[in-house]
């Protein structure tokens, strides 16, 4: 299912409802991304902070 969460449209940590799941989730699976996804983590995680 790790694709589904890839080709999501936006910034899944904008979504006040989900924002507890899609944290939990990238905690958790941290480790099992490469360097492009953990970078498109940082840059939504960035745009939530402003």
């Amino acid at each position: 299912m790790k694709h589904l969460f890839w080709i999501w449209e936006g910034n899944p940590l904008d979504d006040v409802k989900l924002e507890p799941e899609i944290t939990e989730l990238i905690e958790t699976h941290n480790h099992t991304f490469d360097e492009n996804e953990m970078e498109q983590i940082l840059q939504w995680i960035e745009a939530t902070q402003h």
